[in-house]
């Protein structure tokens, strides 16, 4: 198979940032890369190249995005493992976390991850939604009726804000149903 140049730039692009070379990966005194994060859950990184662990972090994520698309949550999960490495108190990584357990249909350990999600950052709009996905798989209507209804409120032109809508109409048919 032939691989074009920018798709070689791309891989050692990727593997630089991932860490696969330790002058970019490493700051210039040698500690790896550390994160604190924000109210706003943006990464503020404490080290002189923080620019290239944030960008780490993005890329770790969507390359575990990618991967799940692919069907290789496990090779997912290992990146946002990897990602939490740099940024442990990031919900949106936590949640991310959560997302791809769901995927392997390990339920109450994505719910624990969109918990920790949500404890890190109450106001992180897309965990609400998310563990309002799994509360209603799991059956738990009332649950998934507040989380979609939080969504909403901290979210109003939010990416799922129309998805989130149709479930809140369907849990509040389906609880009408149950309860005559």
């Amino acid at each position: 198979m032939k691989i074009s140049n920018g798709l070689r730039f791309l891989t050692l692009f990727s593997a630089c940032l991932l860490g696969f070379f330790p002058t970019y990966a490493q700051s210039t005194s040698g500690a790896a890369c550390t994160a604190m994060i924000l109210e706003t859950n943006a990464i503020q990184i404490t080290e002189p190249n923080a620019l290239l662990c944030q960008a780490r972090v993005q890329l770790m994520m969507a390359s575990a995005r990618y991967l799940a698309t692919m069907f290789d949550y496990d090779g997912g999960l290992m990146l946002v493992d990897a990602a939490l490495e740099i940024a442990p108190d990031s919900a949106m990584l936590h949640t991310l976390h959560g997302e791809l357990t769901l995927l392997l249909y390990e339920w109450n350990n994505a719910l624990a991850d969109f918990d920790h999600a949500l404890t890190l950052d109450p106001h992180y709009a897309p965990a609400y939604f998310e563990r309002g996905v799994l509360l209603y798989t799991m059956a738990e209507r009332e649950a998934a009726l507040e989380d979609f209804t939080t969504y909403l409120e901290l979210a109003p032109n939010g990416a799922r804000t129309k998805l989130a809508t149709q479930y809140i109409i369907q849990i509040e048919i389906e609880i009408d149903t149950l309860n005559p």
